[in-house]
């Protein structure tokens, strides 16, 4: 009937164009042959899996607030820190990857003053011109103590490039040389000490 332009309705047309959008039209178009319920409903369950973490590689990839988190972040699925750490710790680390922090790069990013994301932002702790995620972990020289005491040798030993970056931050490496633990109470001393100087005498310019 929806065929022959005698029914219509939303609901309708809400299923056909998700089978469209699947590859499946031959299935809205075949309603009268005896297709098998279980074979749809697991073909159905996959693709839909499939398109959504296609859409979500592309966001990934084209997404200009994504530049850090898509060095660490390469494969859809649950991030065992959120349960292996406290829940103090794993909020600080699920902050920091996300840039849901008070990281300069994160604030001007959503207050809307980055026309372009190569803009310099300027670290309001040792005036470095570029404060994002890769400054406070490696270069930062304010926190200098805290990066030996936690992160340990491991970041003295390697030059500050976007490699030692990608092995610090990346939860799929065991963290032979970086305990996990380490890390999250690092970012949680760059959140905690970035709240209190921007919450009390800096401003962006």
């Amino acid at each position: 009937m929806y065929v022959s332009n005698l029914y219509c309705s939303p609901w309708l047309v809400y299923v056909k164009n998700n089978l469209d959008k699947l590859g499946m039209s031959y299935i809205f178009a075949c309603q009268g042959y005896n297709i098998n319920s279980i074979w749809f409903e697991k073909t159905i369950k996959q693709r839909l899996h499939d398109c959504y973490i296609q859409n979500w590689n592309i966001e990934l990839d084209t997404h200009e607030n994504c530049s850090n988190y898509k060095l660490f972040k390469t494969t859809f699925g649950f991030e065992n820190y959120l349960i292996d750490l406290t829940w103090y710790l794993s909020k600080s680390m699920l902050k920091f990857r996300t840039r849901n922090s008070p990281l300069p790069v994160t604030k001007q990013f959503y207050s809307g003053q980055i026309v372009n994301p190569l803009d310099q932002f300027p670290c309001p702790l040792c005036k470095d011109v570029h404060a994002d995620e890769f400054h406070y972990i490696l270069i930062c020289k304010y926190f200098r103590v805290d990066r030996n005491r936690l992160l340990g040798k491991f970041t003295r030993l390697k030059p500050a490039n976007i490699l030692t970056f990608h092995y610090v931050v990346n939860n799929s490496n065991i963290f032979h040389n970086i305990d996990l633990t380490n890390l999250a109470k690092f970012k949680r001393s760059i959140i905690s000490t970035l709240n209190d100087c921007l919450g009390h005498n800096y401003t962006f310019s």
